[in-house]
């Protein structure tokens, strides 16, 4: 048994470590409980396991509860959390959260990574959990190849989108993700070739006279059309 098993036991996985843990987190009903959201006793116990397991399985150590505390506070504030699915978001976002943090090999913090999977859970996949584990994936994907995540420009774009094309409006939630995704594909295909200079509600402007053009979607030459519309230039 090698040092960093021995310690996830020693710290993660006794059953007084995990009862220690689930009063800490029980006790955040008194923030959480403004919004309608509360953790029974006994869910706050399986949210301390699930983290124990977490760490355990992914070969990592954390003494106290911080990396929780902060999921539960900044998930709390999410519109798509009511009474009946708190427990279950806090289980799936908790367990998702060390799973990441192993695979990219902490090459994002814990609260850029718990900024992106509240943006990415609140306005790119609707409160879908399913289409945030697809989401964290491309990001597990992305930092491994050596990329970089900037959180605020991420959460700028997606409420610039969001503004234009109302996303409620246009995609049904199983769609709102793939939606989002395309347009913002199709967004930095525009930026990169225009330049830094162009306003980005031009852009989203354009694409979305675009979007309307086509009958409510975008295909592989949108962004060369829209260009041509952002220059001045005649459509054929």
């Amino acid at each position: 048994m090698n040092e960093l098993t021995l310690l996830n036991r020693i710290f993660n996985l006794s059953e007084s470590a995990c009862m220690f843990d689930a009063k800490q987190l029980y006790a955040l009903n008194d923030i959480t409980s403004r919004r309608g959201l509360t953790l029974t006793r006994e869910q706050a116990v399986e949210v301390a396991k699930t983290r124990s397991q977490a760490l355990y399985e992914n070969e990592r150590v954390e003494i106290g509860v911080g990396a929780t505390d902060k999921i539960i506070r900044t998930f709390s504030s999410s519109s798509y959390a009511n009474a009946r699915n708190w427990a279950e978001i806090v289980l799936e976002i908790v367990e998702r959260f060390y799973f990441i943090k192993s695979e990219v090999h902490d090459a994002i913090s814990d609260n850029e990574l718990i900024d992106f999977m509240y943006h990415t859970f609140e306005n790119v996949c609707g409160g879908a959990l399913e289409m945030l584990a697809d989401e964290t994936e491309e990001l597990i994907r992305h930092l491994n190849a050596g990329g970089s995540v900037d959180i605020e420009a991420e959460i700028d774009l997606s409420l610039k989108i969001d503004t234009v094309f109302l996303l409620d409006s246009i995609a049904a939630p199983s769609e709102r993700a793939a939606v989002y995704n395309k347009l913002s594909d199709c967004y930095f295909d525009i930026k990169k070739q225009i330049g830094g200079t162009m306003n980005d509600y031009a852009i989203l402007g354009g694409m979305y006279q675009e979007y309307l053009s086509c009958g409510g979607t975008l295909d592989g030459q949108s962004a060369e059309r829209v260009m041509k519309l952002l220059k001045g230039d005649p459509q054929e």
